[in-house]
């Protein structure tokens, strides 16, 4: 499990008890004296200036494998032919994945089966693979006719994060913006911080975030 420490200018640290998400600038810290745990922080001054918000989008970018460099293109519309390869690219690799998964099961049945009841076993695995297959194509279809038109939509406001334990304790990480919800890895939630405002690049179709920058503007 990861730890965090808010290390001072005078070289005292503090314990948060949750995870921090500051831009650089003076804030008032509340913390418990014994223990040093940090429970709020309040900012003395505005810390959103132009440089932090440079060093944020860079750091959001590298976090969420998104292209900063797409970001003018993006802005008029337009998805980058870097942004087209990387996304077609993934699907690409899930399809050749499952294409050697059938092809192994097949291998498997030849040297292994030589009835009926066997067929209807590999035949039964097939099935189930294709209707998986056709449930994934069905999402990842939207955002292929997405790539191929090269559209991007923006939309912007006040982004919060929000996360979501299954019963495995896996985690999934979301970017909330109003009633929507963008899936993040872990180290995209992480590199948010509150306070700016956001724009979000998406498909227009399977609504896919493509890009994120933060902004001065407040309006």
């Amino acid at each position: 499990r990861k730890r965090y420490v808010l290390m001072l200018a005078d070289g005292k640290k503090l314990d948060p008890i949750y995870s921090p998400d500051l831009l650089p600038g003076r804030y008032r810290f509340y913390y418990l004296p014994r223990y040093r745990w940090l429970l709020t922080a309040e900012p003395l001054e505005e810390v959103a200036q132009a440089d932090d918000l440079e060093q944020l989008n860079h750091r959001l970018a590298r976090a969420n494998h998104f292209l900063s460099t797409a970001l003018d293109a993006n802005r008029a519309g337009h998805l980058t032919g870097s942004q087209r390869v990387r996304i077609l690219g993934r699907f690409a690799v899930y399809f050749i994945g499952g294409l050697g998964t059938l092809a192994l099961f097949s291998v498997y049945y030849i040297r292994t089966y030589d009835n009926l009841d066997g067929l209807w076993v590999f035949l039964a695995i097939v099935m189930g693979m294709v209707v998986a297959s056709a449930f994934v194509m069905r999402k990842s279809l939207s955002s292929i006719v997405d790539c191929i038109q090269g559209r991007v939509i923006m939309t912007k406001g006040a982004v919060k994060k929000d996360l979501e334990v299954a019963t495995d304790s896996s985690v999934s990480y979301y970017y909330k913006l109003n009633r929507a919800y963008f899936y993040v890895n872990e180290a995209g939630y992480e590199a948010l911080v509150a306070g700016p405002t956001y724009r979000l690049y998406l498909l227009p179709r399977s609504r896919k975030l493509v890009n994120i920058e933060a902004i001065a503007d407040t309006t």
